[in-house]
């Protein structure tokens, strides 16, 4: 059996140990997880993940948005999601600046393997938030620390953090699972309260205030159809393609070749081909704000 689908078949036995376990612990279940979470960067695994994507008519033709991050699909089933995300810097190479706003990610929990590049620098804090008037907040840093290449990290449920713009270009691997209330350890109230409350938040007039996703999303979407790279996503996946050493250029051909592909991925694909050199696009975090850039002492100072 093929060392790939050896890997896949055991994360499949692992999902199945939530599917088949009522009260799963998902803080335990992805600990048990990040040893083979870290036998996910070979480049034998990472070549048939590349194949498994670029045959998936559903991923190549995805409609990318400005809010999404770069990936590769690894796996997916009703209890576990694996993916390959991929950073890029912005143009001025700022990396004491957020890239995105600071959000919790509610009921998932989220662990991120740092495989490539130097990594980024994270804040997380904790999920009592206090909320005030108008909105207003008060949050307290539980962690703060830069995620680097080789380590894991663990997002919990309903955990607010914030991640800070790469240096250079940064790959990880990402396992999201979905909890419940059972493992979150809090009563019903407490459970409702965090599912109703707003859990993402931006710095307004020197405060951290408090946003729902979908008011985000409204305030943003005109800004987001302005801002939007048709070319942004498929050009940092072709050049991860390119700076992992892939070279099956029959495989490449087939689906340059294949009916109804995009301009977009032939374009990207046919550089690929040529043996032109991709360079990686340049992030744009302006999408993620409403004004001013979320800087690392601002928000030290202001989460104490």
């Amino acid at each position: 059996m093929r060392t790939s689908q050896l890997l896949l078949n055991i994360i499949s036995n692992y999902s199945s140990q939530i599917s088949s376990s009522y009260n799963t612990d998902h803080v335990s279940f992805h600990k048990r997880f990040h040893q083979t979470l870290k036998r996910l960067d070979s480049l034998d695994f990472i070549y048939d993940i590349i194949e498994q994507n670029l045959l998936d008519n559903d991923f190549l033709n995805y409609n990318w948005t400005a809010f999404d991050i770069p990936f590769l699909k690894i796996y997916n089933d009703s209890n576990i999601d694996l993916k390959y995300n991929l950073f890029f810097p912005n143009k001025f190479y700022e990396s004491n600046t957020a890239s995105y706003m600071i959000h919790s990610h509610t009921k998932s929990v989220l662990s991120s393997y740092m495989f490539y590049g130097p990594g980024y620098h994270t804040i997380h804090f904790e999920k009592n938030v206090i909320y005030k008037t108008n909105q207003y907040v008060d949050l307290k840093i539980k962690k703060d620390f830069f995620h680097s290449q080789g380590n894991i990290n663990i997002v919990d449920s309903f955990e607010p953090h914030v991640l800070f713009n790469v240096s250079k270009p940064t790959f990880t691997i990402v396992l999201w699972s979905v909890s419940d209330k059972s493992c979150c350890n809090i009563d019903d109230y407490e459970y409702k309260e965090l599912l109703s409350k707003n859990r993402s938040f931006y710095i307004d007039n020197g405060k951290i205030k408090s946003i729902s996703d979908s008011e985000f999303v409204d305030k943003l979407s005109f800004k987001a159809s302005e801002l939007i790279n048709v070319d942004y996503h498929v050009q940092a996946i072709c050049y991860f393609i390119q700076q992992v050493g892939y070279d099956d250029f029959v495989f490449l051909d087939s689906i340059v070749n294949s009916e109804n592909l995009s301009s977009v991925w032939g374009k990207w694909i046919t550089r690929l081909l040529n043996k032109d050199l991709i360079h990686y696009p340049y992030f744009n975090e302006e999408l993620n704000f409403f004004s001013n850039q979320c800087k690392l002492a601002e928000i030290r100072s202001l989460c104490k």
